[in-house]
């Protein structure tokens, strides 16, 4: 039974990880990044969009309380990708009642080697934590949207 809830648990995380890469797109063209979603998920890299995310912001004039607030859920959700990423892509056996996932990277001619060890309780916190995230950056990107909506208004 574990190793189903395991593979549920990756699947889980796989699409929260999907949702929260389409609402930076969504947020991307708000802060006029892009003119649609599309051009900006297709961009290569979680971490590159973050980054250009938060490039973007420290150059708009910005409600700075939102900005705050954006910034710090693209740290999050940078910290949470990262997790994903290591556990998306690395080879993962069954230990007694834990997963060992094997992670290996080269990075400038350098292989970085982490072995990391989860419960079905720490991948159901870690799944709750994208989830969290997804519903935090929802929240975000309404009112962001609502404050364009609001600024287009008033500019008529």
């Amino acid at each position: 039974m574990e190793q189903k809830e395991f593979y549920q648990l990756l699947g889980q995380i796989t699409f929260s990880y999907s949702k929260i890469e389409f609402l930076l797109s969504e947020i991307a063209v708000d802060i006029g990044i892009v003119n649609n979603t599309s051009d900006f998920y297709a961009l290569q890299g979680y971490i590159n969009k973050i980054q250009r995310l938060k490039s973007r912001l420290t150059k708009i004039d910005f409600d700075m309380q939102l900005q705050e607030e954006l910034i710090n859920w693209l740290t999050e959700i940078e910290v949470l990708g990262k997790k994903r990423n290591k556990l998306i892509h690395s080879i993962i056996l069954r230990n007694e009642n834990n997963f060992k996932i094997f992670y290996y990277k080269k990075e400038n001619n350098n292989v970085i080697r982490e072995i990391i060890n989860y419960s079905l309780f720490d991948l159901t916190a870690l799944n709750e934590n994208f989830i969290k995230a997804y519903n935090d950056g929802f929240k975000i990107w309404e009112y962001l949207d609502d404050a364009n909506n609001a600024k287009k208004e008033s500019a008529k």
